[in-house]
């Protein structure tokens, strides 16, 4: 996944398997931003709200996905597509 990413920017979504909640974003660097997901410090010191969710279901509960690749010029306009998406 991470090769498959490198030089990528994009929407992603995390779902829970649990609960099915969605948490959409956006990255300039796809690859940097799964890897951040992966680490232990990050996890940790973030105080948003997937990385919360994370640490408390565990990466084994969530389902990750690419939605989209697309130029960083579009990446806010790409998100908001999404994000109005999973509230409907």
């Amino acid at each position: 996944m991470l090769e498959d990413n490198r030089e990528k920017s994009g929407i992603y979504m995390w779902e829970n398997k649990i609960n099915g909640k969605t948490y959409v974003g956006s990255s300039q660097d796809l690859r940097k931003r799964i890897l951040d997901y992966f680490d232990s410090h990050t996890l940790n010191s973030n105080g948003s709200n997937i990385y919360k969710a994370i640490l408390k279901y565990g990466h084994e509960n969530f389902i990750f996905k690419i939605l989209e690749y697309c130029p960083i010029k579009d990446l806010m306009v790409r998100e908001q597509y999404y994000l109005v998406r999973t509230w409907v």
